[in-house]
């Protein structure tokens, strides 16, 4: 859970164009940076935590099946497409 919140927090160096609160448009972009970066981050924490090589998203899955790739295939997928 630690590595997960410094990995949060770290986001806000990646994407500091957009950190105006006051503007409605800028929460929602990172309202949308956070939801489709924590998918990742979380299945890379937990291969970490277990040993695994990590394994990276792939663009032909949908949001939970790559979820569930990254957490639970078993190797590490190195031609993306």
């Amino acid at each position: 859970m630690a590595v997960m919140c410094g990995i949060t927090g770290a986001l806000a160096a990646f994407y500091h164009d957009s950190l105006d609160v006051n503007n409605p448009r800028h929460r929602d972009i990172a309202a949308f940076r956070l939801l489709s970066k924590m998918p990742t981050m979380a299945a890379m924490c937990y291969k970490y935590s277990i040993g695994q090589p990590f394994v990276y998203p792939r663009n032909d899955l949908s949001y939970a099946g790559n979820f569930l790739n990254m957490m639970f295939s078993p190797r590490r997928v190195k031609n993306m497409k």
